[in-house]
């Protein structure tokens, strides 16, 4: 049987990343990392449209081009 949920822990490395979250439902995939100040980067994909958020930031991209920047 194939994982849906897989979650990964890291020794801090040159980049923060304390921690990679990627749960894969077929069609839709969401991805999530954190840091070790605690800011977390998101992804959910659904197909060719991607959805991403980040702290100041919120992207729509097409087939990885980005359609819709909105800074917060």
């Amino acid at each position: 049987m194939k994982r849906i949920c897989e979650t990964v822990y890291f020794h801090l490395n040159e980049d923060g990343v304390k921690r990679e979250r990627t749960i894969n439902l077929g069609l839709i995939k969401y991805h999530s990392t954190m840091f070790d100040n605690g800011e977390k980067d998101r992804s959910l994909r659904v197909g060719s449209i991607t959805i991403e958020y980040a702290p100041g930031i919120f992207e729509i991209l097409s087939r990885g081009k980005i359609k819709i920047m909105i800074r917060i």
